[in-house]
Formats: structure tokens, sequence, C-alpha cells
């Protein structure tokens, strides 16, 4: 007699959490900022005196390297493969990871300027806003700088800068958005249904901060669309800080104003619909004279917070934004471990590893390069007995070979895939 078994696949997401540490105690003052260049971690600022110090491993160990400038140093930027900075109305060049700079030029000074504010890029073409109506723009890599004014009779000053293409916006302290459409000879102060605080350029697109979540420009409607689903409140009066991004996706920093509470939300769908981080470990909300900045490069997030009443809980925390895809099991019951063959192989630049453990273990599984040099942590967790499918995306990694380890406390395997782009 036949017996026909039925047997029924649970399909469940098991959210990787994001596990943040405390990396940096190093005291740079309310206007701290983070930055990174290649995969290097840098933190300035002033608090008792001026202090830059860099990270070459994720945060675990820092180096102080505020000597190597002959100054102290307004905005550092990632251009180009080096490093730039201003002192005021000077621009220098790192080639070598802010070990020794050299100053190659001055944003002319004839209108007043003031220092420079930050730095932006589009495509070739280096952006030095000032920190008042002039917008210097290099198409030499910084060598040489021509003045744009945004012609207005208000005593402007500029808060935050990007462009795209033809599109300047520029955010102005007290007015939001003041926007280009001609490459800055004309400007008009146009904000969507909130004032803007910020802009931020991400994949060819632009991106504004707000008080109530935010923005996306559109260049073919010139208008903008509220991108607020999965902000608390669905962005009402929760305030944008700042925004990064690493690979396909971009994380924001935030505050809710009502709620006094502040998170960090990421999304991997350009922004249309957003998830909140794992804020474990994260220092508890204090919003009152606080500062937040986030920066990422290829597996980790990272985070600047200063409080003002929260003295202790100052510095840089960190944690792998790896842990932001999830994991797919199948509840087929394995007999056995088993680490599958990535498919497809070769691949560009996703490809699925499956893996089966018959019984609830502890289970890491990471990626190496040809060097033995670990690149990604995909999985470190316990799991129960089941089959899983781990969708990994190496948007952020160079072509080549590459090695994946699953090791539980009785199975370990690995094997070779290959990246091409």
């Amino acid at each position: 007699m036949l017996s026909k078994v039925i047997i029924f696949f649970l399909f469940c997401s098991i959210v990787i959490s994001a596990q943040w540490s405390r990396v940096s105690e190093l005291e740079i003052g309310s206007t701290g900022k983070i930055a990174v260049h290649n995969e290097s971690v840098f933190i300035y600022g002033k608090d008792n005196g001026y202090k830059l110090s860099r990270s070459d491993d994720n945060g675990q160990t820092w180096t102080d390297i505020t000597g190597n400038a002959p100054d102290e140093l307004g905005s550092i930027f990632s251009f180009k493969g080096k490093l730039y900075a201003n002192v005021f109305t000077a621009v220098l060049v790192s080639e070598d990871n802010g070990n020794s700079w050299t100053q190659i030029s001055e944003v002319p000074s004839g209108n007043n300027p003031g220092t420079i504010r930050r730095f932006s890029a589009d495509n070739d073409i280096l952006y030095a806003p000032s920190i008042r109506e002039s917008i210097f723009r290099s198409v030499d890599e910084g060598n040489t700088w021509e003045e744009i004014i945004i012609d207005d009779p208000s005593n402007l000053q500029i808060l935050n800068f990007e462009a795209l293409g033809n599109y300047y916006f520029a955010i102005i302290v007290g007015d939001g958005l003041y926007i280009s459409k001609d490459a800055g000879a004309t400007w008009a102060n146009e904000n969507p249904s909130t004032a803007l605080t910020g802009v931020y350029k991400y994949n060819g697109e632009i991106y504004g901060m707000s008080g109530n979540g935010i923005f996306k420009f559109d260049t073919n409607t010139e208008a903008w669309t509220a991108f607020t689903s999965g902000f608390p409140a669905d962005g009402a009066f929760y305030s944008i800080t700042s925004m990064t991004h690493a690979g396909n996706t971009i994380f924001a920093s935030g505050l809710s104003i009502l709620g006094n509470s502040t998170s960090i939300h990421y999304s991997d769908k350009g922004g249309e619909s957003w998830t909140e981080f794992d804020n474990t470990g994260l220092p508890s909300p204090n919003a009152a004279g606080s500062n937040y900045h986030i920066a990422a490069n290829s597996t980790n997030v990272f985070y600047f917070y200063y409080g003002l009443f929260d003295p202790e809980n100052r510095g840089v925390y960190t944690a792998p934004h790896n842990a932001l895809t999830s994991v797919e099991k199948n509840e087929g019951l394995p007999e056995n471990f088993n680490l599958s063959q990535n498919y497809p192989n070769p691949f560009n630049p996703s490809t699925k590893i499956q893996f089966s453990i018959p019984q609830s273990e502890s289970v890491v599984l990471k990626i190496y390069n040809t060097l033995g040099e670990e690149v990604a942590e995909l999985v470190n967790q316990n799991l129960s007995a089941g089959n899983y499918d781990y969708n990994f995306n190496a948007s952020v990694l160079p072509s080549g070979v590459y090695f994946y380890s699953i090791q539980t406390g009785s199975f370990s395997e690995i094997k070779k895939m290959m990246l091409i782009k």
C-alpha cells in the first residue's frame, strides 16, 4: 500500500540582528564629523583642541593623524581616489590616506565667500559651496575654480549642496531649498510640501531631507515625491539628520520630534520604502543639543553621536550592514549538514547560497578573498534545524574569486565562487 506523505514547506524571513558597538570615545565636539574614504573611516572635529583620527579596520583601532594636517580641516571628502579637505578657502589633497597633505589651490575670495562649507561632486565636476552665497565649481579636480553666486538680495548662508547635471540644489539657512535648473545661472526658492533641511545624491538621483521624512526629485516632472513609507508615522514629524549609502542600500538617520527618539532606517528599494535598522547597542535617545551623523563603507555603518547632556555615551558606533539581508528558511527536515554550491556561479552581482543544518546550531557564514581576508560576514547567529537560502549581493566587491565558509559547532565546509562584473 502506498502512503502519501504531504510535506508542507514553511517559508519565513529571519532578520539577522545588527549589533552596534562603540569603537571610539574621542571627543570631537558638537560639530564633529565622520567620513569614509575607500574602506578607511575618519573622525574629526574640535573639543578642547582639534582632533583627526583614522581607522583602517572598521574602528577596532585608531591612528591619530592630527599632526599630519597643516591646520584644522573644515571638511573631508573622497573624490577620484584622493582625499580632499579645506582650511578656510584653501583646498588640500592627500593621496596617502591622510598621512600627508598638499595645498593645490584656493577658491576666489573677491566676493568675500567666507570659508568652504563642504565638498560634493557630480561625475567629474567637483563643487565647493561656501558658507555664504558662493558655490565654486572645478572641472580639473580642484586645481582651478569658477565662482557661481546665488543672486538674491538676502544675506544667504549655504548649509548643504548637491548637483545633478544642470540641476543645482542648495539648502539655505531659514529658507530651505534654492534650486537652479540652468547650472547656476538663475535660482528660485522652491521647496516641496515641507522645507528641506538637506540634500543627498545617490545613484544619479537627488533626495531631500526634511522634518517630515525624505522627498525624491524627479527630473522629468521637476517635482518632489514623498518617500516616507516605513518611517515612524510615515515620516510625520520625523526629521532626517543624515544620509549615506553602501552598494545598493541607502541609510538615513532620523529624529522623531514628538517622541524625542532617534533611529536609523535603510532602503534597498531606492527609498520607496524604509526598514528600521536594529538599534541594539546604540545610546538611549537624547535629542537636545545633539548631533547625529552616519557614514558607511562596504561592510559597516558608522554612527557619530554627540549628546550635549549625555557625555558618557558620546563617540562613534558601528554595526555590519551585511546584517540587513534576510535568510529564507525552508522547514523541510534535513538529515545531514550541507553547504551547496552557490547559484548562479559565476555571478554578477547577486547569488544564492544554500545550506542545511539537521539540528539547532550556532551558524557563521563568511566570505573571504583569495588572500584569506574576510570581506563579509553574512550570518552569525543561532538557527533552528532547516534548509536556508541566503541572497548575497556583492555589488561593492571587485571581480574575482571568492570563498564562502560555513562553521557550526559540529560542521565546517568551504566552497569557491566567482564574481564577474
